[in-house]
């Protein structure tokens, strides 16, 4: 599965905006999230595995 999917799957999980999904991240830009959920850009393999770690174990 693409990594738009899966973290697009985790912000619908957590029932969260960009806004609080930039927070959660730790200030990730909006626009640099806002491509990772349009699938224009991903992150490298390492930070995707972390950033999906992170999202399910919020909540």
């Amino acid at each position: 599965m693409k990594f738009s999917k899966k973290l697009n799957s985790e912000k619908e999980r957590l029932d969260i905006t960009q806004k609080e999904l930039c927070e959660i991240l730790y200030g990730v830009p909006h626009r640099t999230i806002q491509s990772w959920l349009q699938g224009e850009k991903e992150p490298p393999h390492y930070l995707q595995r972390l950033i999906l770690f992170k999202l399910e174990h919020e909540k």
